[in-house]
């Protein structure tokens, strides 16, 4: 798949079009249309990793043709793997992966909230920040 072929894909997959992409990624819409218009060659690296961000998609994702879907993406040596310890933490990046990306930001700010909150810390955690 190419850069716009993905790009479509994601979009279909959080139902957005290109200006809700704008208004909700950061990305002014007249850089959407340029993309499409002039070919994602020439593309500013800020404006593909606010995409990637938004998208919760790594860069290799977008920039390389190889991969089809984010799920295809193999991490190579230059990118943190993720490892899930138990079958609670991999159920929940398989459910937060599922999320649109507005689900994910409130998931993340519900989460940030607890890891804030001494009482919602383990106790090995809570004595090391005492």
């Amino acid at each position: 798949m190419t850069f716009l072929e993905k790009l479509d894909w994601l979009m279909e997959r959080e139902n957005l079009n290109k200006h809700t992409l704008a208004q909700q990624s950061g990305v002014p819409y007249t850089t959407i249309v340029g993309l499409y218009e002039r070919g994602p060659e020439n593309a500013r690296l800020s404006t593909v990793n606010k995409l990637c961000a938004f998208f919760g998609v790594p860069l290799d994702y977008l920039a390389l043709d190889e991969y089809e879907r984010p799920e295809d993406f193999t991490p190579n040596g230059n990118t943190v793997a993720l490892t899930c310890a138990t079958d609670q933490e991999t159920e929940l990046v398989s459910l937060f992966r599922g999320l649109s990306a507005a689900a994910r930001e409130t998931v993340l700010t519900t989460v940030r909230g607890f890891a804030g909150n001494p009482s919602m810390q383990k106790e090995s955690t809570k004595s090391e920040t005492a």
